[in-house]
C-alpha cells in the first residue's frame, strides 16, 4: 500500500494483520492514523481517509473508524445524523471503552448533533448500541463551548468523561486563561446534564 496503514502485531505469534481496510476486505486507497486499542484487544478505533471504504466516501475529509478484530468489519464512528459521512474532519481518535460500546472521539463536523454552531473541535461519545452520538464537551448547563477540546478518556459504562478544554465557558468561575482538565459525570447517558 503507498499510504499509512494500521496494523495489528501479535507479540508472541510474531504475526501483523492489516487492519485498514473495508468490509469487503479491500485495503484502503487513503490515510490512516492514531490506533488505539480497547483494554479486551478486540476494538482498535482511528481515523483515516479514505475513498473506498463506501462507494460514496470522501478522500478529502477524515472519519472516525472502529475495526471489531474478532469480526473483521469497519464501522464508521463519526457518522452524521442522516447516517452518512462527517462534513468535516475528525482529528484524532480519542478512547474507546472496554468492550467496545463508547467511543469518543474530536471532530470539527457541525452535521453529528442537530444543533453545533461553536465552530471549534468538540469531543463527542458514539454509543456504538444504541447508533447514538452525543456532544460531551459542553457546559455544565449544556452551552456549546468557546474553545477547542482535547485528550479523552470515557469509563468502561459511559458515565464518566475525563478531557482537556481550552474553553473559558465550562464554569462562570473558570479566568485563568488555561487550558483546564474536567470529568463530566452523566448520571443518566444522554439525558441528564453533566455533573462537571
Amino acid at each position: 500500500a503507498s499510504f499509512t496503514q494500521i496494523y495489528l502485531r501479535d507479540r508472541q505469534l510474531w504475526t501483523s494483520t492489516l487492519l485498514s481496510r473495508n468490509n469487503s476486505w479491500v485495503i484502503w486507497n487513503g490515510i490512516s492514523s492514531s490506533p488505539i486499542i480497547s483494554r479486551d484487544w478486540r476494538y482498535v478505533v482511528f481515523y483515516g481517509r479514505s475513498a473506498n471504504f463506501f462507494t460514496w466516501a470522501s478522500a478529502a475529509i477524515y472519519q472516525t473508524y472502529v475495526r471489531d478484530i474478532q469480526a473483521w468489519t469497519t464501522e464508521l464512528i463519526s457518522n452524521s445524523l442522516t447516517g452518512g459521512f462527517g462534513n468535516w474532519n475528525s482529528n484524532q481518535a480519542a478512547h474507546i471503552s472496554s468492550g467496545g460500546r463508547y467511543v469518543l472521539f474530536y471532530s470539527l463536523s457541525d452535521n453529528l448533533i442537530t444543533w453545533d454552531t461553536n465552530g471549534v473541535s468538540d469531543l463527542f461519545l458514539k454509543d456504538r448500541l444504541l447508533s447514538t452520538i452525543q456532544r460531551v464537551s459542553v457546559t455544565y448547563t449544556w452551552w456549546e463551548l468557546n474553545s477547542w477540546s482535547s485528550i479523552a478518556q470515557v469509563s468502561n459504562d459511559g458515565r464518566y468523561v475525563f478531557y482537556g478544554s481550552d474553553a473559558s465557558n465550562v464554569f462562570p468561575s473558570d479566568t485563568n486563561n488555561i487550558r483546564d482538565v474536567f470529568i463530566a459525570e452523566y448520571k443518566t447517558i444522554y439525558l441528564d446534564p453533566p455533573t462537571i
